[in-house]
């Protein structure tokens, strides 16, 4: 199985995100989550760390400019991520869409 590509849509090479917290709310949600939701934010996490998330999911953006974006992880299984720096995110909620923070404001 091939490993998945780096490589952006202009040809460069990019090296893989870095979760660098968040964890802990990660594993707060998943004292009560199930095997199937927990595997698809896992792989979700894989998804974005690989930057392949960003082709492989649908995105949404908030529109402020504090660089959260929202990853549809299945039908209401949102993700939101903090991305810190080029290099590294945080995870900053998981869980059902309705109560997620902020998800009103992204496009």
């Amino acid at each position: 199985m091939n490993k998945p590509s780096t490589e952006s849509l202009d040809g460069v090479r990019r090296p893989q995100f870095r979760l660098d917290s968040g964890w802990d709310v990660f594993e707060e949600w998943s004292q009560s989550a199930g095997q199937i939701e927990k595997n698809a934010v896992h792989k979700a996490l894989f998804a974005i760390a690989d930057r392949t998330a960003f082709t492989d999911y649908e995105i949404l953006d908030v529109t402020a400019p504090t660089r959260d974006v929202f990853v549809l992880v299945r039908k209401d299984l949102v993700l939101k991520v903090h991305l810190r720096d080029l290099d590294t995110f945080a995870i900053a909620y998981v869980g059902p869409a309705a109560a997620a923070p902020g998800l009103e404001l992204a496009e």
